[in-house]
């Protein structure tokens, strides 16, 4: 690991997501490559992790606070059933100033069953909200807690968390499913490429600090 500068944990229910989402995985990591892992961290090392992969991050406590006691886990959605749909996202700026080609607003699918974002306490929350960790929302014109533009029920809308360097990213929604517009059901909208190109390109950005 000392020789990569970035790592993703992409989505997909790995070991059948048979114990809970993730659970399988970061026992893997735990008792395999946490050491390297979080030496990595300490290195600035970049992580993105989307669906299944966010949901690691949360479990290795590596989100919110990297090696803090948990303070955020994904619970099973709001509904009690699997969501897949297309959601409205609301990008905050306040630590992902290389996100800044994303649109403030767009759609991403989201395709789970335990992606509702709860807090331990209003103390982890408020700590989150402050420092600008709360990446990306659901919602329209602001954060919603409104089915359907919030799937899962996530408290304060909430679709992503960074750390608080804003060098590890976890989200539920699925950017790597809009590479082309010929996925996306609305239209292109005036972007100039699809969401989840301009998603990858600010990521590998990062990569380049």
């Amino acid at each position: 690991m000392s020789e990569i500068r970035g790592l993703v944990f992409p989505g997909g229910f790995t070991y059948g997501d048979y114990l809970g989402s993730g659970v399988i995985f970061s026992f893997i990591v735990r008792t395999g490559i946490e050491s390297a892992l979080f030496n990595f961290i300490e290195k600035k090392g970049k992580i993105l992790g989307i669906c299944n992969g966010f949901q690691i991050l949360v479990r290795l406590s590596i989100l919110p606070f990297p090696g803090e006691k948990p303070s955020v886990s994904l619970e099973v959605n709001a509904s009690q059933r699997f969501e897949c749909r297309w959601v409205p996202i609301i990008k905050n700026d306040a630590l992902l100033g290389n996100f800044d080609e994303l649109p403030n607003k767009f759609f991403l699918p989201v395709a789970h069953l335990e992606g509702r974002v709860a807090f331990s306490g209003t103390e982890a929350l408020e700590r989150v909200l402050e420092k600008g960790q709360a990446a990306f929302f659901y919602g329209v014109e602001k954060p919603s807690m409104k089915y359907s533009e919030n799937p899962n029920g996530s408290q304060n809308g909430i679709a992503g968390i960074s750390d608080p360097t804003g060098s590890i990213l976890g989200l539920m929604p699925h950017p790597e499913r809009i590479l082309d517009f010929r996925q996306y059901p609305f239209g292109p909208e005036g972007f100039k490429e699809p969401v989840g190109v301009s998603f990858m390109r600010c990521f590998f950005k990062l990569l380049e600090e």
